[in-house]
Order: C-alpha cells, then sequence, then structure tokens
C-alpha cells in the first residue's frame, strides 16, 4: 500500500505543471517579433525613407552653412583689424598668430620711442648731446629695461652715463655760440639748444 501511494505522488505533479512551464516560453517570440521596431532605413516603407534622407540633407546643409558663415565672421574681423593697423596684404590674409606678432611688434617699437623720448628730454635738462647719447649702444642697451614713465630712473641713467663719459656734457649752454670745444670733434657742436631742436638733430642724424 505504501507502494501505491508513493507511485502516485511522484507522477501527479509532473504532468501539468511542467508542460505549461515548456509551453509558455514558446509563444513569446511571436510577442517579441511583433514588438521589435525595423534598424533598417530601407525597411521603412518609401515615404519614410525618404522624409528622412531629406531631413539628413537639410541638416548636413545647415551645419556647413554655419561653419562657413563662421569662418567668414572670422575673416572680416581679422582683415578689419590688419587694415585699423596698416598691415593688411590683398595677397595674403594675416592669420590671428600674423596679427599678435605685428601687434606686439609695434608695441615695442611705440615703448622704444617713448623711451627714446624720455631719454632726449633728460639729455636737454642736464645739457648733454641727445642725438650721441642715443646712438651709444651701451647706454641704450643700459636702460632698455626702464619704463619710459619712469622720468627719474632714465634721469638718473644719463647721469651716470654723463659721469662716465664726461665728453658728452661738454657742449656750451643754449645760446652760445657753436664753435669746436676742447676735446671735441672738428665740425660736430654740441650746443644743447630747444628740446625740439634736440629732437630734430637726434632723428636727422
Amino acid at each position: 500500500m505504501d507502494t501505491t501511494n508513493l507511485a502516485a505522488t511522484t507522477i501527479e505533479p509532473a504532468a501539468p505543471e511542467k508542460q505549461q512551464s515548456t509551453i509558455e516560453p514558446a509563444g513569446s517570440p511571436e510577442k517579441a517579433d511583433n514588438s521589435e521596431e525595423p534598424q533598417d532605413v530601407s525597411a521603412l516603407p518609401q515615404w519614410a525613407q525618404n522624409l528622412i534622407h531629406k531631413t539628413r540633407t537639410e541638416a548636413a546643409e545647415a551645419r556647413t552653412q554655419g561653419k562657413n558663415a563662421a569662418t567668414q565672421a572670422r575673416d572680416d574681423v581679422v582683415q578689419a583689424i590688419s587694415k585699423a593697423l596698416g598691415l593688411a596684404d590683398d595677397t595674403k590674409t594675416p592669420t590671428i598668430e600674423d596679427l599678435t606678432t605685428q601687434a606686439q611688434t609695434a608695441q615695442a617699437q611705440a615703448i622704444e620711442a617713448r623711451r627714446e623720448l624720455a631719454i632726449i628730454h633728460a639729455a636737454v635738462a642736464l645739457h648733454v648731446d641727445a642725438a650721441t647719447l642715443t646712438d651709444s649702444r651701451s647706454f641704450m642697451a643700459a636702460v632698455a629695461s626702464l619704463d619710459p614713465a619712469n622720468t627719474d630712473a632714465i634721469m638718473t641713467a644719463v647721469q651716470e652715463h654723463v659721469r662716465t663719459h664726461p665728453h658728452l656734457a661738454a657742449g656750451p649752454q643754449a645760446g652760445a655760440s657753436a664753435v669746436d670745444q676742447p676735446g671735441q670733434a672738428p665740425g660736430r657742436h654740441h650746443t644743447a639748444g630747444s628740446l625740439a631742436e634736440a629732437v630734430t638733430r637726434h632723428y636727422q642724424h
């Protein structure tokens, strides 16, 4: 009697439950197929393919036009700056690097000109030959790092240079006759004169 009951218990749970578990997954691929969306554009209807192609083409054209407009705007700005600086060249559009280098060079030249003018001011005040002073490579190298606005430092530098080169201060005062002085090269007269005259002599030298 125990053996019969045992056989019944092993057969009864096996029949419907295992069949249901194996049947349910079998029906799922059909549902999955219905939910899948086409990944290839060619699988879409022709009207949808045309719409997608048109949209992509318009987007690409818009990106290209945007890039071209940005490039043209940048070139226009560069050209305007170069013309304002007098650096425009009809044969070549300068780059940003070119303009930066040219601007730095122009700035350095402007600072050098201001420094020379400050030296001439100091030379006139000290009755020193400004042309000879600014022609001195050793002196100009010594004051190359000085700020043109620092007139006290430039005045001191001129005084120090004249102290070691006393012949620079050998010229007569303003209004004195322009004759050769002792220790002065013949034909070169160190007349201080006005600031305007000193500047003129410096740039004509």
